[in-house]
């Protein structure tokens, strides 16, 4: 997906996320990432010429409004290439959502959660 999945008007170019999109969250908090990182470095090779891929150890659970996504609809749960502690999670929007210009995206991991009044409009 290109641009900003939000309500109509919220941003210039903005729109619902439809089925099949692929928004891109991201996050801190999830936890160890494998291959593991030094402190402080991002997924980019030293020299900046190449990105390593590496995946959290463990993949987060993410919940749409009352829908928790399953694994299918994660697709990638990683740090963010080039955001040192910051985390990268790619979901694709799955047919059943109810539509809503403002449903709850909730992240988890582990024990932990992310706040509430994050969310995503969808259609």
């Amino acid at each position: 997906m290109t641009g900003l999945a939000a309500p109509l008007g919220f941003s210039a170019g903005s729109r619902p996320a439809r089925h099949g999109d692929l928004p891109e969250i991201y996050a801190t908090g999830l936890g160890a990432v494998e291959p593991p990182l030094t402190d402080g470095m991002t997924s980019y090779l030293p020299d900046g010429s190449n990105v390593v891929t590496q995946l959290t150890a463990a993949r987060p659970r993410v919940r749409v409004d009352a829908y928790d996504l399953g694994p299918k609809n994660i697709r990638f749960s990683g740090p963010a290439h080039d955001m040192a502690g910051v985390n990268w999670v790619i979901v694709e929007i799955p047919r059943n959502l109810v539509p809503s210009s403002a449903a709850q995206l909730r992240l988890a991991a582990g024990r932990g959660m992310s706040r509430s009044g994050v969310t995503i409009a969808v259609e």
